[in-house]
């Protein structure tokens, strides 16, 4: 598990994506002190598993370019 602040680049780098609507769900992104949580609504399981696997895929992609930078 990562620290909060890497976890922070990470969601910052994706936020503009969150923020778009994504086929027939949509994403929130909120912080508390201590965690992030991204909420995912879909209308239906399938679109909720397009938009995990989405979302999966953005952060794992922003893991491998901070990787590399570093």
């Amino acid at each position: 598990m990562l620290p909060k602040d890497q976890y922070r680049r990470h969601i910052r780098a994706i936020e503009p994506e969150l923020t778009m609507p994504l086929g027939r769900s949509t994403i929130r992104l909120e912080e508390s002190p201590g965690d992030f949580y991204i909420y995912i609504s879909s209308p239906d399981i399938v679109s909720f598993k397009a938009s995990l696997s989405s979302l999966t895929r953005w952060l794992s992609l922003v893991e491998r370019v901070h990787e590399e930078v570093e």
